[in-house]
Parts: structure tokens; C-alpha cells; sequence
């Protein structure tokens, strides 16, 4: 080799050292930057502004329960529901189980579904509810606040000897009740989700109870006590999402699994879910421009062409 190629090789070497030097102190000094930062805000002042942050995504944060949820006026009411959105839910880091009940009252059809399982770095559930459009078939509206319901819902999570261990609970008048308890991970089989649904009459119970029965559900898995009812949301009764296959959600749940770990590891400084979550924004502002850019393709892009397409 000659002496010239080897002086080059050695240059190159001793640029990209004095580089990976560089990127560790600039990354040691954002993190002291943060750590101060972190310590010296009054913690009122961090939830605010973490509520600000995240209240542009439809989401907001419960100190007490320590979970994410969604606001009442959150964008995605805007573009309803459509079966289209649980196919995609996987192709979009979800592994979660769907149960979808129909049922008549009023002349008008509704939709009451349940979800569980893992939502990218957390483990969470939900219960929306729907009407039919009047025009498009397949789809269906999120229903106007005179018609929300009484949503309670526990998420429970089957621990290693078969304990359940209890992640959150919830409770309102809402149309989409939501809990995302962000760095904890599950497989939704682990997971069992209790329901408690309040309506404002007996004849609308009745029609509900009908269609928990169509989807499945027996007699022992529901209670009814008048206008309310207790349901275990644990296997599903109705099919699942096409991509839902054996293997295909090991995979998915294996990468999410080490997303949830990276997440840990680069939090560990810190004790709170709202320092955790403002310390990792400001670690890296890529991922806040990238849930800025997903969120607004969500809102522009896909729905509407997914929309669309289930009016067709």
C-alpha cells in the first residue's frame, strides 16, 4: 500500500474520531441543558406545557392515573370510523384487539366498539361510539354530545402467577373513552378490559344487549342492572383484522417491544412520565416534528382517502 493511501486513511480516521468526540459533548451538554431544566421548573409548569404540546394531537395527561387520553373535541371525531381503520391499525406499529357491536334503537344504527392491546410505546384501551352516516355506507360519525354515554372502563394486565394487575381506570360521559399508559408493554391477549356502559333508557339497553349477543357474547360475560351494563372485554368474538396472524403480530409486538425498552433506558433519569416525556422531546426534537408530520398526514391524507374509499 502506499505511504500516501495510508496517511489518508489515517486522516480520515483521526476526522471521524474528533467527530464522534464532538457529537458526545454536544449530546452530554443538551443533556445537562435538560436535566437543569427538568429540576428547576415548578412541576405545574411541566404539565402545562406537556398538555400543550400534546393537546394539538387530540390528547392530553392524567397526573393521577398516569395515562394520555383524548380530549372531547379532539380531531379524530372529525373523520368518524370506518373498518378500514382497524385493517391499518397494524401497518401503523398497533397490535390491538377490535370488537365491534351493531345494533338498531331509534331508527337510527349504531356502533359501539372496544379496543385493547399495544399502541406503539404504550399499552392502552378505548371504547368509542358511533352512528351510522346517513349516506355512506360503512361509515359511521362520532355521536353528538346529546347522545354521549356513561363510559367506566378498567384496564387490567395478567401478570406472571395470574394476577391481574390493574394499569388504569376511567370513567365519563364521553363518545370515545380513551388510556394510554406510555412506556408499559403488553400482548392484548394479556389484557383483560372492564366495561361499564350507562344509557338513558331501558329500550336502548335492550338494543345494545341485542347486539352484544350477535357478536357473540354469552349470557356469563355481561351483566345488566336497568339502563347499565358490566361486560369483560378479554378474547374477542368477532373477527379480527386481516393482518392479525400468528406470526405476523409476534413480529410486530418483538419491535415494539424494543421500542418501549429504548424508550425506558433513554428516560431512566427520571422519575415522572411528564419529565420522561419532555426530557425525550427535547432530547430529540426529531421525534416531536415526526408525531407533528404523522399527525397531520393522519388529518389531511389518510383519512380522507380512506374515507372516501369506504363511501364508494
Amino acid at each position: 500500500m502506499k505511504p500516501e493511501m495510508i496517511y489518508i486513511g489515517i486522516a480520515l480516521a483521526a476526522l471521524l474520531f474528533f467527530a464522534l468526540l464532538l457529537f458526545i459533548y454536544r449530546y452530554r451538554k443538551r443533556q445537562q441543558k435538560v436535566r437543569e431544566f427538568i429540576r428547576n421548573t415548578p412541576d405545574w409548569e411541566k404539565k402545562e406545557l406537556l398538555n400543550r404540546i400534546i393537546s394539538r394531537y387530540g390528547f392530553a395527561y392524567d397526573e393521577r392515573e398516569d395515562i394520555f387520553y383524548a380530549l372531547e373535541n379532539a380531531w379524530q371525531k372529525k373523520y368518524g370510523y370506518s373498518r378500514t381503520y382497524d385493517e391499518l391499525a397494524g401497518s401503523m406499529g398497533m397490535v390491538i384487539d377490535c370488537e365491534p357491536v351493531f345494533f338498531t334503537y331509534d331508527e337510527q344504527e349504531w356502533m359501539i366498539e372496544f379496543w385493547k392491546g399495544q399502541y406503539g410505546l404504550c399499552t392502552g384501551a378505548d371504547v368509542g361510539v358511533y352512528k351510522r352516516h346517513p349516506s355512506r355506507p360503512g361509515f359511521y360519525l362520532g355521536v353528538p354530545e346529546e347522545d354521549y354515554l356513561g363510559i367506566g372502563m378498567t384496564l387490567c394486565k395478567k401478570e406472571k402467577g395470574g394476577k391481574d394487575r390493574k394499569i388504569f381506570t376511567r370513567g365519563g360521559y364521553h363518545w370515545w373513552m380513551t388510556g394510554f399508559s406510555l412506556g408499559t408493554f403488553s400482548k392484548p391477549w394479556e389484557l383483560s378490559l372492564h366495561i361499564v356502559l350507562s344509557f338513558p333508557n331501558r329500550l336502548m339497553c335492550r338494543a345494545f344487549v341485542d347486539g352484544l349477543k350477535e357478536a357473540g357474547y354469552t349470557r356469563d360475560s355481561y351483566r345488566v342492572n336497568y339502563e347499565t351494563v358490566h361486560l369483560l372485554f378479554e378474547k374477542p368474538k368477532t373477527s379480527q383484522p386481516f393482518d392479525r396472524r400468528f406470526l405476523l403480530d409476534r413480529i410486530r409486538l418483538a419491535g415494539l417491544h424494543m421500542g418501549v425498552r429504548f424508550y425506558r433506558h433513554y428516560t431512566r433519569h427520571y422519575e415522572k412520565t411528564v419529565d420522561k416525556v419532555l426530557a425525550f422531546f427535547q432530547l430529540s426534537p426529531r421525534a416531536l416534528r415526526f408525531f407533528a408530520r404523522m399527525s397531520r398526514r393522519w388529518q389531511h391524507d389518510d383519512c380522507r382517502k380512506y374515507s372516501r374509499k369506504d363511501a364508494l
